[in-house]
């Protein structure tokens, strides 16, 4: 557990490994969670993952992600409500009342298809 301890959190999309997306496709966004001093992997007591843009008219409640391992998560990202640039936002809390401890954003650009 993370508890009150500042984390780092790293965001990468995969495939194809860069920020640019066609509309309508679909990406893996991989979390990492790391102590801020120690920088070993741990398990926040609590994340939420959300769009700051565009808002999310589809998704009002952020996105479901997995657990692949203390400190490691993955979601599924779906660009199909608008075109241009994306902001995903990672927020980790701790104990005691889910206190901020750590968050990361990713700028994803997202283009029409077939441009």
């Amino acid at each position: 557990m993370a508890g009150l301890n500042p984390v780092d959190v790293q965001l990468t999309l995969e495939p194809p490994l860069t920020n640019y997306m066609p509309l309508n496709s679909a990406a893996t966004l991989r979390i990492a969670i790391m102590d801020a001093l120690t920088k070993q992997l741990v398990a926040p007591d609590g994340i939420a993952i959300s769009s700051l843009q565009p808002p999310q008219r589809n998704n009002p409640y952020g996105y479901a992600y997995f657990n692949d391992g203390v400190g490691l998560y993955h979601a599924f990202i779906a660009f199909t409500s608008a075109d241009g640039k994306w902001l995903l936002q990672v927020q980790c809390t701790g104990n005691p009342g889910a206190i901020p401890v750590g968050s990361a954003t990713l700028v994803v650009n997202v283009y029409p298809a077939g441009n």
